[in-house]
């Protein structure tokens, strides 16, 4: 009995190894950028909401200050403490965004400069 199996041809098969390893770099490049994406995604996300805290926080402060000025209160050295204090929480928070936005353009701007091949 001759159970011998047909060898498939070597060119065929190379030619399927090279179209998986073809896959195999495109589907790296994918996830990659997909992964790249999302972290993007992610930090949008994070520095969308915190500005929403700061940007709730400043009018808060807005509308103490102005009721402050408004009632002619007895401004005494902790009303100015205060105001100095959250004054520079507010310029600190305000670089804070900006650093962070600065960060996530630039982030960007490397993204997009990589060549998809």
């Amino acid at each position: 009995m001759n159970t011998a199996k047909a060898k498939p041809d070597s060119a065929s098969v190379n030619k399927d190894n090279n179209a998986k390893a073809g896959e195999s770099k495109t589907d790296s490049k994918e996830h990659i950028q997909s992964t790249q994406q999302k972290a993007i995604s992610a930090e949008v996300l994070a520095l969308t909401n915190d500005f929403n805290a700061f940007s709730a926080n400043c009018a808060f402060l807005c509308e103490a200050f102005a009721a402050i000025v408004s009632y002619r209160a007895n401004i005494d050295a902790y009303i100015v403490y205060g105001v100095n204090h959250y004054g520079l929480w507010i310029k600190e928070q305000v670089v804070n965004f900006d650093e962070r936005i600065e960060k996530l353009q630039e982030h960007i701007r490397e993204l997009h400069k990589q060549p998809l091949e």
